[in-house]
């Protein structure tokens, strides 16, 4: 299936991939990567990119005939460059990356439709995703901005991603059984 999540934390607008097993009428499971990058020139000024990926394992338990709940396991990655335009106090470019990974729980609900000439279309109607265990920070950005108001800030952003729940929206999926 191919989709899109109009909204969800850190970053909207993801766009997804993913692979559903059907077991029977009630039971599935599914890995979805999803994915959104923003980046920020301004007027030929470059102030960074910001990169989210998730990737999602997930049973759906069918409740009846679209309507399901979802459950697994998550494992998502917030990454953010800073542009080349910043410089530190001596004039040079800073152009440094910061890197936070973690694995948690993912539950949600929502819909999935499937017609005889395999069409499917289904929506994620809400889906929270809660980080348990951090698996990788490379912060070393912090040595290399000055002033500790903007390291504050970035290490507001790293405790912000791994600890608080982000959420998915209304996600879109369209897709082909066979």
């Amino acid at each position: 299936m191919i989709g899109y999540q109009f909204f969800g934390t850190w970053l909207p607008s993801k766009k997804t991939i993913s692979y559903t097993h059907i077991f029977n009428e009630e039971w599935s499971l599914e890995g979805e990567y999803s994915w959104s990058t923003i980046s920020f020139p301004v007027v030929g000024i470059d102030l960074g990119e910001i990169k989210e990926q998730r990737y999602t394992l997930q049973a759906r338990r069918y409740m009846g005939n679209s309507f399901h709940l979802t459950f697994g396991a998550v494992l998502s990655e917030f990454r953010a460059r800073l542009g080349s335009d910043f410089l530190d106090d001596m004039g040079n470019e800073i152009t440094s990356d910061f890197k936070v990974e973690n694995i948690g729980l993912t539950a949600g609900i929502g819909n999935r439709w499937q017609w005889q000439n395999g069409v499917t279309v289904g929506i994620d109607w809400f889906r929270m995703n809660m980080p348990l265990f951090e698996t990788e920070l490379d912060d070393n950005v912090l040595k290399s901005i000055p002033g500790s108001e903007d390291q504050d800030e970035v290490e507001k952003v790293i405790r912000v991603f791994n600890h608080l729940p982000s959420f998915v929206v209304l996600g879109v999926n369209v897709g082909y059984t066979f």
